[in-house]
């Protein structure tokens, strides 16, 4: 709820792109994040961290947010 009220009153900056090349990158953007998730849900490190999450995998799914964000981002510019 926050972040939609941050964005909101600091809307994304105008990207410049056309309306192929941002499929092109909400694909590329989708893509990278579904897979650091995959590789997360089947992490054989993160079964062995005793809060079932290692530090890797951690990053992974911040990275996947951050890309989920930015996606939200340039669909908000198409």
């Amino acid at each position: 709820m926050v972040a939609g009220l941050i964005s909101r009153a600091y809307p994304a900056p105008d990207i410049g792109l056309n309306a192929a090349q941002a499929a092109t990158v909400l694909d590329a953007l989708d893509t990278a994040a579904d897979q650091l998730r995959d590789i997360a849900a089947n992490c054989g490190d993160c079964d062995a961290a005793p809060d079932g999450l290692c530090g890797t995998c951690d990053y992974r799914l911040a990275r996947a947010a951050a890309f989920d964000a930015l996606a939200a981002a340039v669909r908000r510019q198409t």
